[in-house]
């Protein structure tokens, strides 16, 4: 999914199998990791399985096309320095 932010910047949201192996998509019990990304920064969310990821891709999507707060479970939150 391709959504643009109220700053300008595009961001591409994509879901995969975290680890991302051969048939782990097919696993019960994988979990899944929710990647936002620019050109410039990757912000990472993780999600206990594919129907929670769905769901995560489109709360990542409404809140970075709004610049509404980030959905809960993000890694590394960037920091404003």
């Amino acid at each position: 999914m391709r959504v643009h932010g109220p700053d300008g910047r595009v961001w591409d949201i994509a879901r995969r199998p975290e680890p991302a192996r051969a048939f782990a998509a097919l696993r019960p019990g994988t979990t899944w990791a929710v990647e936002a990304t620019t050109g410039e920064e990757t912000r990472t969310w993780r999600a206990k399985s594919r129907g929670d990821a769905s769901r995560l891709v489109s709360a990542v999507a409404m809140a970075l096309r709004t610049g509404g707060p980030s959905p809960a479970g993000e890694l590394d939150r960037p920091t404003d320095d």
